[in-house]
């Protein structure tokens, strides 16, 4: 049975989405396979923990809603009704055979090959909902007040404060106003649909579905009728408010008895007394989205060429052993050249399944890694007394036990897996002579809220000869985020031919039955990577604090 091909039908049947012919296999091979039915309820079971912990979030906001759906156990139960009749009367009855069977593999049930690999629940854990109320979409030339935490593209943003020093920064709220903030600015996130102006200036553009999107400032507050606007607090905290489009209502000194509706090119503001003055609408003196583009265009084209300087670092490096840097020579390059100037020459990556896209810039190619064959294979003969491995990584989702940065599938010692766990953990781990693992995992890294953004990730292993230790750093975004030392029978890496992305363990097939491996969970060889990658590099040699630094500072998308 073809795994991969057998878990794409699964998840067709699932979402509903099988053509008559893919249904008509799938209850072949159901009737036919044990093996495709425990398979089966496996991936049924992660579905129905998917569902229950969506409906857990947002059941409270969409009330009676949620009540029109039923649960995923039970909707998985009647999906079965879209097989051919038998096959869901055989399937139900293994089910309800199955169902009291317990979610976790005792000791006894282990293969000797995977003992010493950690093993979690198949229950998805309870992960805590997102606080967002806005997405950070573009931020050219940003500079942030001393204390304050730089922000990137693509970052999620709770309710809290933005002190901009300089630069201008675009926000995306939930309810889908967006909002362009020029520096320097002190502005406050209330909500999805709400939001406080202490000083600076802003262009609000809100569509229909925001109504009643609201900024309040020291001295007035502003309710949206749909409509496109400008609002401005100086110094002294005097408020001005310029309407392009639409219409907006203005309560001066929050006082709703006085206030009083700005349709187009009209504008007011604020005197003593809490007064409104009337004014000329000057869309000229605040940002559209027009110039933001153009400006954050020009930011792109400075970033690369700031990228550029590091990538050359790397490429020319004397213990750079593999450098891809993903600039696809074009469109159907299927191949990877190892760009390391004291490299291997032939050790290419070869493109499996992933599609070309671009990376932390427009110009800046990546490749998308989304299906559960998507993967880049690659060979890198010798064992490694010092490494370090880099990637520049976006993470969109983390759905199994380990997600694949590089992993190999020797199953002897000296085989390297670098991953991220489930948990947004950091993972690194070598065989040993006693089929044990020398591993240490970061502390979670990757959250919802970091998802979808591009982060580099670094770890850096060291082995010492004489006392049989190793020391293992991880870093994310040029800072060490943890380190061990760890004593013991330990086995230079040896990377072989691994690779980038995914795994290539199929346990239904010849090949890895006669190397030994028998997974302890039949969801547990899948360990495909959800996101992009547009850098990667392998050195023979330590990257120091300064270097990782650096490498951060040339690559930071903004």
């Amino acid at each position: 049975m073809d795994s991969e091909h057998f878990q794409t039908l699964i998840h067709k049947h699932l979402d509903d989405v099988m053509s008559a012919e893919e249904r008509a296999e799938f209850e072949q091979m159901l009737l036919t396979s044990p093996q495709a039915r425990t398979e089966f309820w496996k991936v049924a079971k992660q579905h129905a923990a998917l569902r229950t912990w969506g409906e857990s979030r947002n059941g409270q906001q969409r009330g009676t809603a949620s009540q029109r759906h039923q649960s995923r156990p039970t909707r998985v139960m009647w999906a079965l009704t879209g097989v051919a009749a038998l096959a869901a009367v055989l399937v139900l009855s293994l089910i309800s055979g199955w169902g009291d069977k317990p979610a976790t593999v005792s000791p006894s049930e282990l293969s000797q090959e995977d003992t010493s690999e950690e093993y979690q629940p198949e229950n998805m854990p309870a992960e805590p909902p997102s606080r967002s109320v806005a997405v950070m979409r573009a931020t050219p030339d940003v500079k942030w007040n001393a204390g304050s935490t730089a922000l990137a593209v693509g970052d999620s943003l709770q309710p809290g404060w933005l002190h901009l020093q300089s630069g201008v920064v675009q926000l995306e709220f939930a309810l889908g106003a967006r909002v362009v903030l020029e520096g320097p600015a002190e502005f406050q996130l209330v909500s999805s649909g709400e939001a406080f102006l202490k000083s600076g200036k802003l262009r609000a553009f809100v569509p229909e579905p925001a109504q009643g999107f609201r900024i309040n400032s020291p001295d007035c507050l502003v309710v949206d009728y749909g409509t496109e606007f400008g609002f401005s607090v100086g110094g002294t905290g005097a408020s001005e408010v310029h309407v392009f489009k639409g219409k907006v209502e203005v309560q001066p000194d929050h006082d709703m008895s006085r206030k009083q509706m700005l349709t187009g090119d009209q504008a007011v503001k604020m005197a003593t007394g809490g007064q409104l003055v009337a004014m000329s609408a000057n869309s000229a003196s605040f940002i559209n989205e027009d110039e933001l583009g153009r400006r954050r265009h020009e930011n792109s084209r400075t970033a690369m060429e700031r990228w550029r300087t590091g990538s050359d670092w790397l490429r020319q490096h004397r213990d750079t052993a593999l450098y891809y840097d993903f600039q696809k020579t074009h469109e159907w390059s299927r191949t990877l050249v190892n760009q390391a100037v004291h490299g291997l020459p032939e050790a290419e990556a070869t493109v499996v399944g992933c599609d070309w896209v671009n990376g932390r810039w427009p110009d800046k190619g990546a490749l998308e890694f989304k299906r559960p064959g998507d993967r880049l294979r690659v060979s890198l003969p010798g064992k490694l007394m010092d490494f370090s491995l880099i990637a520049w990584v976006r993470v969109d989702s983390l759905p199994w036990l380990q997600n694949s940065l590089i992993m190999g599938d020797s199953f002897q010692p000296g085989e390297t897996h670098w991953f991220l766990s489930r948990e947004g953990n950091i993972g690194f781990g070598v065989r040993n002579v006693r089929n044990q693992w020398t591993s240490y995992k970061s502390p979670p890294i990757i959250t919802p809220e970091t998802r979808g953004s591009w982060v580099m990730l670094v770890t850096v292993y060291r082995g010492y000869e004489v006392n049989g230790t190793v020391n293992i750093t991880h870093y994310v975004n040029g800072h060490t985020i943890g380190s061990i030392i760890q004593t013991g029978p330990h086995t230079l890496p040896d990377l072989g031919t691994f690779e980038i992305g995914n795994w290539a363990v199929k346990p239904d097939e010849p090949i890895w039955v006669q190397r030994g491996y028998k997974s302890r969970n039949p969801a547990d060889h899948v360990r495909c990577l959800k996101g992009r990658i547009d850098e990667f590099a392998v050195m023979r040699g330590l990257l120091s604090d300064a270097d990782v630094a650096r490498l951060w500072e040339s690559g930071r998308t903004e």
